[in-house]
């Protein structure tokens, strides 16, 4: 299976993204934020939360999303299963 490697985003970059591709209100977004409270995920954002990670270049196991809670826990999640390139 071909892994594509990425540059991996820094906090600051990543949450933009998943705002823009999940169509969610732009804006700061604190790490302890709450997915479903704070940030107004519900289980469509979580589905296309699953569809794009890998887009981002994380591959995450299946059933790994349904575990996070924060924005914190997002972004761990995207740093734990990004293909890094080398500097």
């Amino acid at each position: 299976m071909l892994t594509t490697v990425v540059a991996m985003l820094s906090y600051d970059d990543f949450w933009p993204r998943v705002q823009d591709a999940l169509a969610l209100p732009r804006g700061d977004v604190a790490p302890e934020a709450r997915l479903d409270g704070d940030l107004g995920f519900d289980s469509l954002s979580m589905a296309e939360l699953v569809v794009l990670l890998p887009e981002l270049g994380a591959r995450v196991p299946e059933g790994l999303v349904t575990s996070v809670v924060t924005a914190a826990d997002v972004y761990t999640l995207y740093c734990n299963h990004v293909a890094v390139a080398a500097p």
